[in-house]
């Protein structure tokens, strides 16, 4: 196993991050990052493992990350990728690209007539990242857009139900290592904390606090098979401000303690 340290986290007014080619030939460590990242391998062949599970990439091959995966490299050989970062301040909540995050569906093999195109849609992301064009944002925002409809046509992702609950549960997936409320959470929705809290317990069937717990101690349960960080250190990336109420909720769900479960699975 492998440990793993937190890339820097990135504070800017700009949704988007960056828009690059890299070519890579050493591994890269498991890690995580406060952003999304699409990327593109244009040529070159290797693994990608996404929370503990490998799946191979090669000439074609689009992948994602959301801010809660943690990923390594092994490349075959050298490899040119093509990526974009950007964060969920440009998502929509009914957005395809959230149809996508919410499938669950990571990776995907692009037909072969479908390359130039997807290329020239990254080239142009990039292009226009660096040149810091006026229209910078909107031209990726759009590539994104594209990018991820052809994603969920290829996998055949259903688009999510439109309701007003869609954008928190999506808050609460990705920002669960945060300090969330029950009223911050519901300030998204602009519905009071009440009516907010009755209908997300109608949609999910589970309160705002036991939604938020579940993705914490699920995120927790990775660490705990994918790294060799502490009990302490999990609990506290996990989201939990307290150890012991860590140990309490996650004894209540699995039934053994996190030192328990590690060797369970060694």
């Amino acid at each position: 196993m492998d440990d793993y340290s937190n890339y820097k986290q990135y504070h800017s007014d700009d949704p988007i991050y960056a828009a690059s080619t890299l070519s890579k030939w050493e591994t890269i460590k498991q890690h995580w990052h406060d952003y999304y990242e699409i990327e593109f391998i244009y040529e070159g062949e290797g693994i990608i493992n996404i929370n503990g599970k490998d799946f191979p990439f090669k000439d074609g091959t689009i992948h994602f990350v959301t801010p809660t995966d943690f990923h390594s490299y092994t490349f075959f050989k050298s490899t040119q990728i093509k990526k974009i970062h950007f964060s969920d301040f440009i998502l929509n909540p009914c957005s395809v690209a959230n149809s996508v995050f919410n499938s669950g569906i990571k990776i995907m093999q692009i037909p072969s007539e479908q390359f130039k195109w997807i290329n020239s849609l990254f080239d142009k992301a990039i292009y226009e990242y660096e040149t810091n064009s006026p229209y910078k944002q909107e031209y990726i925002m759009y590539a994104i857009n594209l990018i991820f409809m052809e994603f969920a046509k290829e996998t055949n992702i259903k688009a999510l139900p439109t309701n007003d609950i869609n954008t928190p549960i999506h808050y609460i997936c990705t920002h669960f290592r945060e300090d969330l409320t029950l009223e911050s959470v519901a300030k998204i929705t602009g519905l009071s904390s009440n009516y907010f809290c009755s209908k997300f317990k109608k949609i999910t069937g589970m309160t705002f606090k036991q939604f938020l717990t579940d993705q914490r101690l699920a995120y927790a349960v990775r660490l705990l098979s994918s790294t060799n960080l502490s009990v302490t250190e999990i609990a506290m990336t996990s989201g939990f401000n307290s150890v012991s109420y860590f140990l309490k909720v996650f004894v209540g769900k699995y039934k053994m303690t996190p030192k328990e479960y590690k060797k369970k699975l060694m």
